[in-house]
């Protein structure tokens, strides 16, 4: 399974857990961590799979560290999308769907708090606008016509 198949499973879970969460008015009973989780994969896996595949050189060079990768490979991921993007603004939004979503799926992971429902509006928000703007800015093959909203 390529993480492109993975990225669409995690938007498909978040979905799921967001359509989940509706039935409870209890905060403990939700899924929010776990929307959270799935939405920062989502995005993680899809930017993975486009330097893997069309920047092999710069994603070899980020795994040849040990350790925790993923402020290097956003980093990296933004810096190759300003030659593809035809609107800057974009790379800005791009970045800060990353960054944020990396913090909130951090806390969501790691902290003894509960994600809120603002915060799981905020990252739904960052879903739509990472996986919106690839397809509008990237004329490469990695954008698939399923039926899920954020494509």
């Amino acid at each position: 399974m390529s993480l492109l198949d993975k990225s669409q499973q995690n938007k498909n879970a978040f979905l799921l857990l967001k359509e989940h969460n509706k039935g409870f008015e209890d905060e403990k009973s939700k899924f929010t961590s776990s929307a959270v989780h799935c939405c920062y994969y989502s995005c993680f896996q899809k930017a993975t799979y486009i330097l893997k595949v069309y920047f092999e050189q710069e994603y070899e060079k980020i795994n040849q560290r040990e350790g925790g990768t993923h402020n290097k490979q956003i980093s990296v991921f933004t810096r190759q999308m300003v030659n593809l993007f035809s609107e800057k603004i974009n790379i800005a939004l791009v970045r800060r769907a990353l960054t944020e979503l990396r913090e909130l799926r951090h806390r969501a992971d790691y902290s003894d708090g509960l994600i809120t429902e603002t915060e799981l509006a905020r990252a739904e928000q960052h879903l739509f606008n990472f996986h919106s703007t690839l397809k509008k800015e990237l004329s490469i093959s990695i954008v698939r016509t399923e039926t899920c909203p954020y494509e």
